[in-house]
């Protein structure tokens, strides 16, 4: 189990993918998607869901995740008008 420490948010992950490095989350970024939006795309990722990638930003990840270097993953902001 992994527990994830946030500004004013705590959660686990039950068996994540890999172990989470070092997080930055810059304040437009939690001001825009807000804190459940971004606790629900951590653990998303940390299950291998990279989000909207390439094929190869895929391969890459796949292979990350194997030798524990850095990520892709993009945040899509869904429109709820």
């Amino acid at each position: 189990m992994l527990v994830v420490n946030l500004p004013n948010a705590t959660f686990t992950v039950e068996k994540p993918l890999f172990p989470l490095g070092e997080l930055l989350i810059a304040e437009a970024t939690l001001d825009n998607l807000g804190i459940d939006n971004i606790i629900a795309s951590i653990k998303r990722h940390l299950n291998d869901n990279w989000g909207d990638i390439t094929a190869n930003e895929r391969i890459t990840n796949e292979q990350a995740v194997k030798k524990a270097v850095v990520a892709f993953y993009r945040f899509i902001r869904l429109s709820t008008e």
